[in-house]
């Protein structure tokens, strides 16, 4: 856990060398530039709580309601329930680090998320696991409460409740109150995998190239095979071709197509491959397959 205490610690420091940040919400748009951005399916919004987010480094783009919108440290920004927003990076592909907040069921939930361009994956955005820190949680409520209040005493008095709350999350025991290890899958890949999911079933009869597939989600080839098999348990490659020889086993016994027909169908233009495969998955040849129906 001490990647997290040191980011908390560069939270910390923003408040220390900053005596006034921006207060940013959807609706006070003069204090943020509009930006072009790339349309995407990532976009989502929550019924039943808001986030609270801190940008601690650099500048990223927030979307509200599918306009895109620069934001520059130092600034926290509001997001309220129904919302629809997204993050991604601006486009000369700046780092950023940023901190959200969420109070959801009255349990406090914290993480990071950022870009590092050293990583060349774009558009991915890491994101570490989420924290419930067990300590009183009155201090995020009154600020998600009081946000929208105009005067700037209030804000400054919201500000250093943030600053004291920060503090405590950094002396408390972070370690056993993380989640486990493995439940490091962000919203925005399980959104990207379920597209993926989404696109081969709508061209299963298609050749499915996995480079194409992972860069029409926003991955690299092969961050997106990892996070894909983490999900999912398999390979994308070998979900493709299971879920091909399902269809094959309908055409198989629901038509009179012949073996190569069927093979075409789903974008093997290669019947030999068909044939590997189908032996390979369905432990018998198409040919047998079909007589065992008979």
């Amino acid at each position: 856990m001490d990647e997290m205490k040191k980011l908390l610690e560069k939270t910390i420091k923003i408040f220390n060398s900053h005596n006034y940040l921006q207060f940013i919400t959807y609706k006070n748009e003069e204090l943020i530039s509009k930006q072009e951005f790339w349309k995407n399916e990532f976009e989502h919004c929550h019924d039943d709580y808001v986030e609270l987010v801190i940008l601690i480094k650099g500048e990223f783009i927030l979307t509200f309601n599918n306009n895109a919108y620069s934001i520059k440290k130092p600034a926290i920004v509001f997001i309220p329930k129904n919302i629809l927003h997204h993050e991604r990076p601006v486009k000369t592909k700046k780092d950023y680090l940023a901190m959200w907040f969420i109070v959801k069921r009255n349990k406090l939930v914290y993480w990071f998320s950022g870009y590092n361009n050293t990583i060349n994956i774009y558009p991915e955005i890491f994101s570490t696991r989420h924290i419930y820190p067990k300590i009183d949680n009155s201090n995020i409520n009154y600020i998600i409460n009081n946000f929208y209040y105009k005067d700037k005493y209030e804000h400054t008095y919201l500000i250093n409740l943030l600053h004291n709350y920060l503090i405590m999350l950094y002396k408390s025991d972070i370690k056993d109150n993380d989640e486990k290890k493995n439940k490091q899958i962000s919203f925005l890949m399980e959104k990207a995998i379920k597209n993926a999911i989404s696109i081969i079933d709508k061209n299963i009869n298609k050749q499915i190239s996995i480079s194409d597939l992972a860069q029409s989600v926003g991955y690299s080839s092969d961050y997106f095979s990892k996070i894909f098999k983490k999900i999912n348990n398999i390979s994308p490659i070998n979900y493709i071709n299971n879920k091909k020889m399902e269809h094959a086993c309908k055409l198989l016994s629901d038509s009179n197509m012949k073996i190569r027909e069927i093979a075409l169908s789903l974008g093997y233009y290669n019947i030999n491959h068909f044939n590997i495969y189908f032996k390979k998955i369905m432990k018998i040849t198409p040919g047998n397959f079909r007589n065992k129906l008979k």
